[in-house]
This record gives structure tokens, C-alpha cells and sequence, in this order.
């Protein structure tokens, strides 16, 4: 899943001139697909010992490349939505690390407070800032790397 989700971001990138541009980005599914397979695969035991532990923070840095790529304007069918968090929160949640807790609850302000408006009032103002939000500055970083 995470082969193919590069690919189709590799795809998007090469491609940026208008005549040339293919219209092959991953959109909310595809990256709700993605954060899935990584609760899946620690919820069935697929993948064991170091794997589970970084799953959620593999699974989270996928949810703030869609937050960037949304916000950017570089995707904006890529809005992470409450099935996107509830799975992320999953992930968690079965990697049975001691900071499981204290991260779940970070995640869930952070959804409340995302979903509350701030999504919205950003992609209709357009602008770099919104004084509604208060993000990190790891949130504002490219969290592609993760991925590898």
C-alpha cells in the first residue's frame, strides 16, 4: 500500500507542467487505505517487535502529509476526515507503546480542534495563517521522510 501511494505522489510530481500533468493524486480514500493497512497489520500481528512501534508514528505522519498537502493546496482532495483520526487513534492505541495514551489525547484535540472550522476557514481565505490554530512547528514540515 505504501509502495503505491509513493508512486502515485512520485507520479504527481514529476509531472507539473499543465500539459503534461496526470491526474493521479491520492485523494482521502486512498490515504485512509494506506492508515488502515498499518492498523490492520498491527491489530493481526503481521508485523512484530520495532514494526508495531513505529507503525503510529508512520500511520501519524501520513495524516500531516494530507493536513500539508490539503492546506497547501498542493491536494485538496486529500482533507483528513474523522475516519482518518479514528484510524490513526487505532493505530495507536494496538502499538501498546506507554506514550499510546498521552498521544491519543493530543490526537483527539487535535482533530476537535482542526475539524471545528480551521480546515474550512483556511481553504476559503486562502491564506498561510489562521489565528484560530495554533499548529507546531513540526505540523508545518514535510513529514514525506517517514514514509521511507
Amino acid at each position: 500500500a505504501m509502495e503505491l501511494l509513493k508512486y502515485m505522489d512520485t507520479i504527481e510530481l514529476s509531472t507539473s507542467s499543465s500539459s503534461t500533468r496526470r491526474n493521479i493524486k491520492p485523494n482521502t480514500i486512498t490515504y485512509n487505505s494506506v492508515i488502515n493497512s498499518f492498523c490492520k497489520s498491527v491489530q493481526e500481528g503481521i508485523i512484530r517487535g520495532e514494526e508495531v512501534e513505529t507503525a503510529p508514528i508512520k500511520a501519524e505522519a501520513l495524516l500531516k502529509v494530507m493536513t500539508n498537502d490539503y492546506l497547501s493546496g498542493r491536494n485538496l482532495n486529500c482533507l483528513p476526515d474523522t475516519t482518518t483520526y479514528n484510524t490513526v487513534l487505532k493505530v495507536w492505541s494496538y502499538s501498546y507503546r506507554k506514550d499510546a495514551g498521552e498521544n491519543a489525547e493530543r490526537l483527539l484535540e487535535e482533530m476537535w480542534n482542526n475539524h471545528n472550522g480551521y480546515y474550512n476557514n483556511r481553504r476559503n481565505n486562502n491564506s498561510t495563517e489562521c489565528s484560530n490554530h495554533n499548529q507546531d512547528d513540526d505540523d508545518k514540515t514535510d513529514n514525506r521522510h517517514y514514509l521511507d
